[in-house]
């Protein structure tokens, strides 16, 4: 036979040997002590909760939308339905502009708080900047 081993070739090593149980010719299988997860605590985040809505609702409209524009998309190419593929297309353009819509409006409103708590807090230490001024020294004028 063509897959008989020859008188040349070394025994071929057997992964089961030291399972095998003389006593019911078939396997045992080792008993193993069950290991107990780590307990994470989700409770408390990084991230304050407005950011963490903002982010969740932009994910799943990012999702539906590139569904809506491949769907269609193939829907359009491949059977030719210019109506539920069109249909699809437009929609998910329209959630594309949806979550830049509202991701742009957060960056906006995020910007607008942190000028307004960084001039509250210049302020608040009593530096005496002024909105414009220029607090650097001058390399220029030494005396």
């Amino acid at each position: 036979m063509v897959f008989e081993p020859t008188e040349h070739e070394p025994e071929e090593y057997d992964p089961e040997e030291d399972l095998h149980d003389p006593e019911t010719d078939s396997l045992t299988i080792p008993k193993v002590d069950p290991v107990e997860p780590p307990e994470v605590s989700t409770a408390e985040t990084d991230v304050p909760s407005d950011v963490l809505q903002t982010f969740w609702a932009l994910v799943f409209v990012l999702n539906a939308a590139i569904l809506a524009v491949t769907l269609g998309a193939m829907l359009l190419y491949f059977r030719g339905e210019t109506t539920v593929g069109g249909g699809l297309v437009a929609g998910g353009c329209l959630l594309f502009a949806f979550a830049v819509r509202r991701y742009r409006s957060y960056q906006t409103a995020d910007d607008e708080t942190t000028t307004a708590s960084t001039a509250s807090d210049a302020t608040e230490t009593g530096s005496g900047a002024q909105s414009g001024e220029d607090t650097t020294p001058d390399e220029t004028t030494d005396a």
